[in-house]
């Protein structure tokens, strides 16, 4: 359970006006004296979905009117994934006037999709904005801590690099630069992150901005010199690191000494 959150800041929080959390409070679906990270999103489904005018359905926005079966499934489904451990960075809220259905992975995604191309549907990243609740709001996801954020200059290269506490006494490092890591540069990174976070295990994982074959490699020291790269997928990425991904991607921009 999150930490509780006061309805003018759960709107905020939620990117909708406030009458969304009081007309959900008075439907039921959330208690307006204990809100927390999952009522966020419920409220979020909550405004989208009941503004939703299915083709061929016709009604007036300002009309009063009951919750319709649809909107209130794909509420309940919402909560539920904002528990759920099999919920992914990835994973989408489908919503059809008969129903709603969760998917977390790109096949069943398309499995969703080819089984109602006849159908109306839309799709909510529900993954995308469980991953976006700020601290002490999160519900499963415990994204990891942003610990070192610098630049290092090593040969007349810039290195941006990213640290993160994952699993105790180890940090992850993403070094990013326009060029592949050789040894020399790959020991001068190990050395700048071991004197920030000494006694800490180091897992370096290269981004390179131009002509790489994989856009995210871990890198491995071989004990004779020399590197050995191994390709990570960004699917794998997205769920570890979930929102944290924002953060790369972007040329170095500036330089420590």
């Amino acid at each position: 359970m999150s930490a509780y959150v006061q309805p003018a800041v759960l709107a905020s929080t939620a990117n909708v006006n406030r009458s969304w959390v009081t007309k959900a409070a008075q439907l039921g679906l959330v208690n307006a004296s204990a809100l927390d990270g999952e009522d966020v999103i419920v409220v979020r489904v909550f405004a989208f979905v009941d503004q939703l005018v299915w083709p061929g359905k016709k009604r007036s926005r300002s009309e009063a009117r009951a919750m319709e079966p649809w909107v209130s499934l794909a509420v309940n489904a919402a909560r539920d994934a904002a528990r759920d451990p099999a919920t992914k960075m990835d994973s989408i809220l489908w919503i059809t006037p008969e129903g709603v259905e969760v998917t977390n992975d790109f096949g069943a995604h398309t499995g969703f999709v080819l089984a109602h191309q006849r159908s109306n549907f839309v799709a909510v990243p529900i993954g995308e904005w469980i991953a976006e609740l700020p601290p002490n709001l999160e519900t499963i996801f415990h994204w990891p801590r942003k610990i070192l954020d610098t630049t290092i200059t090593v040969q007349d290269t810039e290195i941006a690099l990213l640290g993160f506490s994952t699993i105790p006494q180890q940090v992850t490092v993403f070094a990013t630069s326009s060029t592949a890591l050789n040894d020399a540069t790959y020991q001068k990174v190990r050395q700048h992150v071991s004197s920030q976070h000494r006694g800490s295990a180091i897992r370096i994982i290269e981004h390179q901005t131009k002509g790489a074959q994989s856009r995210w490699s871990e890198l491995y020291g071989l004990p004779d010199g020399g590197l050995i790269r191994r390709p990570v997928d960004d699917i794998s990425l997205r769920n570890e690191y979930g929102p944290q991904l924002k953060h790369f991607g972007r040329r170095p921009d500036r330089e420590t000494k």
